[in-house]
């Protein structure tokens, strides 16, 4: 199965905060590590594969699903790109289970991920536990500065339409979910953009502490476990942890912020986890 074409936009930029901070959606930045040009934003890849979730699982994923991506190759501006996935063998306590990418004119293949529906009655297993990183991978004494299991303030975090709505029109994305009701009465975020929570996390830390850019960040990957419906316009309270830090054999350092969202009841609809490279 698949979506239709679309041109890769660049993200068009919000009329309220957050920006992402980071350098590598620059074209100069970008080429002088050797790439063609700025990357197209991950939430922007990201909002191209809701129609895979959307399609396959209904509702019923806003009530108990898991979603993992992986940006492997950049995508740019003009790149003509389509979603497609397929069924795969559930893991235990699926119900069912597809894997998708993202796919270019040529052939190319990049963005990388699956999706889940829980089974009724049993504890979804959030992607982060079905593939525990392997301790030969772990880089404790990288990044010093930032240790696992440092807390980062607590945040709150309401999403207006104004924040995604812009970036779903440019890929054509018109689900009314999002914009003017939904199966439970309010319109809905949609799965790509709970990522913006941990962006206004990004950018709290930033403001709060004495943080600076990383010219050579790049997001790398996004995962999320889904308990509840996140609606649009209601607050949310986060609190926000550095998980684990790791580097490949190719020595790129990866670390990942966990990220717990709960409503304005304390009642849990999500738990995040947001993975960072650091290119060298």
């Amino acid at each position: 199965m698949e979506g239709p074409w679309i041109k890769a936009p660049k993200t068009p930029e919000s009329t309220e905060k957050p920006e992402t901070p980071t350098l590598m959606h620059d074209d100069e930045v970008a080429k002088g590590l050797g790439f063609q040009g700025g990357f197209v934003g991950g939430s922007t890849l990201m909002a191209v594969t809701n129609s895979a979730i959307f399609a396959s699982f209904g509702h019923n994923w806003y009530e108990g699903g898991a979603y993992s991506v992986k940006f492997a190759k950049p995508v740019y501006t003009g790149d003509e790109i389509r979603v497609v996935w397929e069924e795969s063998e559930p893991d235990p306590d699926d119900k069912r289970k597809i894997t998708f990418w993202i796919e270019k004119r040529d052939g190319t293949q990049t963005t990388f991920g699956w999706a889940a529906l829980g089974e009724a009655g049993r504890k979804l297993t959030p992607p982060w536990e079905r593939k525990p990183i392997s301790p030969a991978e772990t880089a404790s004494d990288l990044l010093p500065e930032m240790k696992v299991g440092d807390k980062y303030p607590d945040f709150d975090c309401c999403l207006s339409k104004e924040m995604f709505i812009p970036k779903l029109d440019q890929i054509e994305d018109y689900n009314w979910w999002y914009r003017i009701a939904s199966p439970w009465g309010e319109p809905i975020v949609p799965p790509s953009e709970l990522g913006i929570m941990a962006a206004v996390g990004v950018v709290q830390q930033m403001e709060n502490a004495t943080m600076e850019i990383l010219p050579t960040a790049v997001w790398a990957g996004f995962e999320v476990v889904v308990y509840g419906p996140v609606f649009i316009g209601h607050n949310y309270h986060l609190q926000s942890w550095l998980y684990e830090k790791c580097k490949t054999a190719r020595s790129t350092v990866f670390f990942t912020d966990e990220l717990t969202v709960d409503d304005e009841n304390g009642r849990r609809v999500a738990i995040i986890h947001n993975k960072n490279a650091i290119l060298d």
